[in-house]
C-alpha cells in the first residue's frame, strides 16, 4: 500500500472508530454524517498534498469540488459567526450558487475522468458515475450523493484492479470517500 493509501486508511478508520466508540458507549453505531463534506475535504487534502507538484486538471476539479464543499459547510461558519448572522448567510443566494458550482465541478470531473483523450476511448466503468453526477444538478442530493460516491469508489477499485491507471492517487481518494459514504448507509 502506498503512503497516500495508508493516510487515507487512517482517516477512514478514525471515522469508523468514532462510530464504534458510540456503539460501545451509547449502544448505537453512529458516525458523524453531518460532517461528511468536511471528511471529503480532509480525504482530498490528505491525498493531494503529498502529490501537489503532479496535479493535473482533473485533480484540480475534484480539489475545487471538495474545497467548495468545505466552504459551504456550516461547521466552519459556526466557529466565527453567531447563530442569527449564520442563518442569514446560509439563506442567501450565494450559497446556492456555490452549491451549483460545486456540482458542476463534480460533473466536469467525472466527465473528464470517463473519457481518455490520448486513446480516444470511453471508460465504461466511469460512465454511470458520470451520468449520476449530471443528475445531481436536477435532483436534491440526499441519497443521490451517497449512491454516486459509492459507485465511484467501486469504479476506482475496478480501475485499480484492471490496472488501467498507473499509480494515480486519485483512485485511492475516491475509494476512501466511497467507503465513508458506504458506512453512512448503514447508520
Amino acid at each position: 500500500m502506498t503512503p497516500t493509501g495508508k493516510s487515507i486508511s487512517i482517516v477512514v478508520l478514525s471515522y469508523f472508530l468514532f462510530g464504534l466508540f458510540n456503539l460501545f458507549q451509547f449502544g448505537q453505531f453512529v458516525v458523524p454524517i453531518t460532517y461528511i463534506e468536511i471528511i471529503v475535504f480532509v480525504l482530498t487534502l490528505v491525498g493531494f498534498l503529498p502529490h501537489s507538484k503532479s496535479l493535473s486538471k482533473v485533480h484540480y476539479f475534484f480539489l475545487a469540488f471538495a474545497t467548495l464543499g468545505g466552504i459551504v459547510h456550516p461547521f466552519l461558519w459556526e466557529i466565527f459567526l453567531d447563530q442569527q448572522t449564520q442563518f442569514s448567510i446560509q439563506n442567501s443566494i450565494a450559497f446556492d450558487i456555490i452549491r451549483i458550482a460545486q456540482y458542476l465541478l463534480l460533473a466536469l470531473f467525472f466527465l473528464m475522468i470517463s473519457y481518455s483523450k490520448e486513446e480516444h476511448k470511453l471508460k465504461i466503468e466511469w460512465l454511470l458515475p458520470c451520468v449520476l453526477s449530471l443528475g445531481l444538478l436536477f435532483n436534491p442530493p440526499s441519497w443521490y450523493t451517497n449512491m454516486l460516491f459509492i459507485l465511484s469508489g467501486f469504479s476506482a477499485f475496478y480501475t485499480l484492479r484492471r490496472r488501467t491507471v498507473g499509480t494515480d492517487f486519485l483512485m485511492e481518494v475516491l475509494i476512501g470517500i466511497g467507503v465513508v459514504y458506504l458506512m453512512n448507509c448503514f447508520v
